[in-house]
């Protein structure tokens, strides 16, 4: 049953990319949590972002479903950011004190198990945690409401493109024919600004992820 809702999902480009910018609502606005900073030179990649993977993969129907090892697997291979990749949550939130990290991102256990909540009655929310401290690095007149702007929407958009690229990634190896939807995988980010129709079982269930 769920190799059949989920290749039933990715056939379909338009519903799939529906349900991803759904999905991603959370992420798109975690600016709101972010603080201000102004970089001058927009040099992103020298800032220390943290990510602490906990997530737990999960088996569905004989295949091991694992969002979060791959989204830290995309994220290094990403240049946006200096992304540090940290087991140890406790010495990560102390070098957010001090202002060595910019920011820390957390995976949480539940992620991929949330996951596969996707096409339930009651979805589950996939939720990234974040936590951060500009107060150590910033400086004067340095300090602008468009230069945070600018950080934490870049911040998100970076995160949600790996984090759709990830969860596709898995979808992709739930079984066979999906050959369409991997064809797609690469136009995903793209085709969220564009996207107006989807279905509405699916998408109200989405919904419910959205604080």
């Amino acid at each position: 049953m769920w190799k059949q809702q989920w290749k039933t999902l990715a056939s379909n480009r338009t519903l799939l990319i529906s349900v991803i910018v759904l999905l991603f609502i959370p992420i798109m606005y975690a600016g709101t949590f972010l603080g201000s900073i102004w970089d001058p030179y927009g040099k992103t990649e020298n800032f220390k972002v943290a990510v602490i993977n906990h997530d737990q993969a999960v088996e569905m129907d004989g295949e091991k479903l694992n969002v979060g090892e791959q989204l830290v697997d995309n994220l290094k291979e990403n240049d946006t950011f200096d992304w540090q990749f940290v087991k140890n949550e406790t010495k990560a939130n102390e070098q957010l004190k001090t202002g060595d990290y910019y920011m820390v991102i957390t995976i949480p256990t539940d992620f991929s198990k949330n996951a596969a909540t996707l096409l339930d009655d009651e979805p589950q929310k996939m939720q990234l945690n974040y936590a951060t401290n500009p107060g150590k690095i910033m400086t004067g007149d340095l300090i602008a409401t468009q230069g945070a702007t600018t950080i934490n929407q870049t911040i998100s958009q970076t995160v949600t493109e790996q984090y759709s690229q990830a969860l596709f990634a898995q979808i992709t190896k739930m079984g066979d024919g999906f050959g369409e939807a991997a064809d797609a995988s690469s136009k995903l980010t793209k085709g969220t600004n564009t996207v107006k129709t989807g279905n509405e079982t699916i998408a109200e269930n989405l919904k419910k992820n959205v604080r």
